[in-house]
């Protein structure tokens, strides 16, 4: 993956930079226009003066919720306390969209060049950097680009998408397939939990189980469910999972602390195992020191038994944390490595590019995307860890194929 790096389409580079470097200038110009004088919008001291000593916009807002900073316990102007005062003034959504862009622009766009060499874009692996076990790429991070588009006006005033991802094009004679896990960690979760009620919902290939689980909660055709009721029961699901408390959840769904509760207790009520599941790995992690992955990988946890309750439940959470994704984090490695040994032995010409946690981004020669396809669901999906004989999961894996010649525009295949 390091050596062969991943081409830069730098026409591109520079259309995606100069229309984000235009909107940054209409931001500012705006924030000037709204406020009556110019301000500097990466200034958190500017910000701090402009919205709690003139615009008074701190007096919308419980004290309960405007955060300090933690060095030198300011009032916080992050992003959210941002968003509880958009409300209230026009202001606080224009640092927010200046950030959003000035981030993309600077962090994945402009930041780049210097990794460039010859049109390839090369980046550093870490394979002991991250607790989980996950690959990490760094110098830059290309795991961290967005796959989002932004919308911005041009000249004409016509809307134009931007997407960090377009500037990635395959070579000549080359296409993009994404290969991604579905569902990863949660099939990792309903194997170790034993959960009939979820490992059923998992085996239907036709089923997507965000979707029916939101039905079955709100009492609702499965068809009818809106995407953000689908992402909401998305987030109530990996949030119990890994042990979210209720202020967080409820930060996180913009609803009271009680609420999330209830959510949460009539999850556990659905899926009983769920609590027995986190029970037994922190009482595990406590006797042994350490939790463990399902094919024996360990993390230490010694505050796992600390007196302090902070450092203990941290520990508690982290134990949780690192069986499920150290378990996934496995699986993409054993996964990387069969697919690599199948496609030497078929000289099929597929590079792997790009590692995202449950994500593999391939470069195929187009006169072997068929073969590559066959190799890839040969060796990821699987009802019973036929790619590895000393696992054996209870329910199957599956995987979504995307294909295309820029990696902001891929299609299902």
């Amino acid at each position: 993956m390091e050596c062969r790096g991943i081409a830069v389409d730098i026409d591109e580079l520079n259309r995606v930079e100069q229309i984000m470097s235009r909107e940054i200038k209409l931001l500012e110009e705006k924030a000037g226009a709204c406020l009556g004088s110019p301000v500097l919008l990466n200034s958190t001291v500017q910000l701090r003066q402009v919205l709690y000593e003139r615009l008074k916009l701190d007096k919308h807002l419980p004290k309960s919720t405007l955060y300090k900073t933690a060095k030198n316990q300011q009032t916080s102007t992050g992003e959210g306390v941002l968003n509880q005062l958009v409300c209230h003034h026009p202001f606080p959504k224009i640092i927010l969209d200046y950030r959003q862009v000035y981030k993309t622009q600077s962090t994945y766009i402009t930041a780049l060049r210097g990794y460039i060499t010859e049109g390839v874009l090369r980046t550093q692996w870490l394979q002991t950097s991250v607790s989980t076990g996950r690959i990490q790429s760094t110098k830059p991070n290309i795991q961290a680009v967005p796959k989002t588009s932004l919308t911005f006006l041009d000249e004409t005033g016509t809307g134009v998408l931007v997407c960090p991802r377009s500037i990635y094009k395959p070579r000549e004679g080359h296409t993009f397939i994404s290969v991604d896990f579905r569902q990863l960690e949660l099939r990792v979760f309903a194997h170790i939990t034993s959960d009939k009620k979820l490992a059923n919902l998992l085996k239907d290939d036709c089923q997507d189980i965000f979707c029916n689980l939101s039905s079955i909660w709100m009492n609702k055709n499965a068809n009818s469910v809106t995407h953000a009721e689908r992402e909401k029961t998305k987030k109530i699901i990996y949030s119990v999972m890994y042990g979210v408390g209720k202020y967080k959840l409820s930060q996180h769904l913009n609803i009271t602390p009680m609420e999330a509760q209830s959510i949460t207790s009539r999850f556990l009520r659905d899926f009983p195992r769920v609590q027995e599941f986190t029970n037994k790995v922190v009482a595990s992690c406590r006797e042994k020191g350490y939790a463990e992955s399902i094919l024996g990988r360990r993390r230490m946890l010694g505050n796992i038994i600390s007196k302090n309750f902070k450092d203990r439940t941290h520990a508690e959470r982290q134990a949780v944390n690192f069986t499920i994704q150290g378990s996934a984090s496995d699986i993409c490695k054993l996964v990387m490595k069969e697919i690599s040994r199948e496609l030497q032995r078929s000289s099929v010409m597929a590079s792997l590019l790009i590692q995202i946690h449950d994500e593999l981004l391939y470069e195929v020669m187009d006169t072997h995307v068929e073969m590559a396809k066959a190799i890839f669901i040969r060796c990821m999906e699987t009802d019973g860890g036929a790619w590895y004989a000393g696992l054996q999961l209870r329910v199957p894996l599956r995987i979504a194929l995307k294909s295309g010649k820029n990696w902001a525009a891929m299609n299902p295949i």
